[in-house]
């Protein structure tokens, strides 16, 4: 399952929601304000890819090399390819 998580990590509930529901093989998407916890010590489920918009981190000042360990910048025609890989998609705000 593809997750989106648009919420602002200061709210807590959207990644924390997301991060209860994924699973092993399942891609977590940060986008938007969401992109703000690759800075701070969140902790991914274990065997969840998670992924951070490029555009959204550098809106934000954010490089990605200073992302959590883990957490892969992706581009538009990344999440895209994620998109057609899973057949179910969930957005969390």
């Amino acid at each position: 399952m593809l997750h989106l998580v648009t919420g602002s990590p200061n709210q807590g509930t959207a990644l924390a929601q997301a991060s209860a529901a994924a699973a092993a093989g399942d891609d977590l998407v940060l986008m938007h304000a969401a992109v703000l916890a690759v800075r701070g010590a969140t902790s991914f489920p274990p065997g969840v890819r998670i992924h951070a918009m490029a555009a959204d981190l550098a809106a934000r000042g954010i490089d990605p090399g200073a992302a959590a360990p883990g957490v892969a910048a992706l581009d538009d025609a990344g999440l895209v390819a994620l998109a057609l890989r899973h057949a179910q998609c969930l957005t969390w705000s």
